[in-house]
């Protein structure tokens, strides 16, 4: 999503009835789709590599169905979500510059990056500096989007369009959010990562969908509340979520460079959507991804 510009993210509403909202987080581009829906990649760098030439890179990433601390990387995606919708506005990953705020709430057994909200995707792309601590796997979205029950989506020109009142049974909600991934699924034109400059062999074959979830109680202040238009005091639940994600492990003591992203065409008459001011379903836009983090792991 653009770079800090609430007002330049993808439109956020919701179905009347089933009350779903669309949300797209993290990457230069990163948008909303929450059923409402969102969708959340990033082109990232974690600089000053190590890697031997020639090394692969699949030699430090995860199998999609690995289990990494006790949990799938499904379930790590989610909590990769709950940091993210619950990160103090103020002091959220998303629209972070320097890499200030990249440790905040982030000292789990899995370091979470993200992406950053670009204005214009032909500007440079954000750079950021952190460290990451050593034998902690690092999870990260190349594309990724989910759908929460109440958010609103918030169009281009950053009119806020707000959910009808009520909410359609659970059955609706969760019929809705599925229509909805699925169709970000097909709206996805690409998705990237290298590492160390050694670019990551089939990314798409990293695609990984969570079962439906709980993000809670969407909290003023937050990410949910003030990026992706959730209501405060609103149920984050049922929440599920998709995209193309890696999860890095045994990276080396030192400096290395990530490079991620991807892109989404976009997706007429988004499921789950709605606009009052003409009765139907928005239009998604199209939006590429793309960030620079340099990360010392030590």
């Amino acid at each position: 999503m653009p770079a800090g510009d609430p007002a330049e993210f993808a439109p956020n509403k919701s179905v009347p009835g089933d009350n779903i909202a669309a949300m797209i987080s993290s990457g230069p581009d990163a948008g909303r789709f929450d059923t409402h829906g969102w969708l959340s990649g990033a082109r990232q760098q974690l600089v000053r590599g190590t890697w031997m030439p020639g090394s692969a890179p699949s030699d430090t990433i995860e199998d999609t169905n690995a289990i990494v601390d006790g949990k799938t990387i499904a379930q790590w995606t989610e909590g990769w979500w709950n940091w993210l919708y619950h990160s103090p506005s103020d002091q959220n990953p998303l629209t972070d510059t320097t890499g200030k705020f990249a440790t905040e709430n982030n000292t789990g057994p899995v370091f979470f990056l993200t992406g950053a909200f670009v204005a214009d995707p032909s500007q440079p792309p954000v750079e950021r500096y952190f460290d990451v601590p050593r034998n902690t796997p690092v999870l990260l979205p190349m594309v990724n989007f989910g759908a929460t029950p109440t958010a609103p989506l918030i169009a281009p020109n950053g009119y806020p369009y707000q959910s009808p009142n009520g909410r359609g049974s659970s059955n609706a909600i969760r019929s809705a959010e599925n229509r909805a991934i699925q169709q970000l699924y097909g709206s996805v034109t690409n998705a990237f990562a290298t590492i160390d400059g050694t670019p990551v062999t089939n990314p798409f074959a990293d695609r990984v969908n969570t079962s439906f979830f709980s993000m809670g109680t969407a909290q003023a202040g937050t990410v949910a509340t003030d990026f992706f238009g959730e209501v405060a005091g609103a149920s984050l639940d049922p929440v599920k979520s998709g995209g193309y994600w890696l999860m890095l492990k045994n990276l080396s003591p030192g400096d290395h460079t990530l490079t991620f992203g991807g892109s989404i065409a976009g997706v007429p008459n988004m499921a789950g959507t709605y606009d009052p001011s003409t009765g139907r379903a928005i239009d998604y836009p199209a939006y590429s991804l793309g960030v620079i983090d340099h990360i010392h792991v030590a």
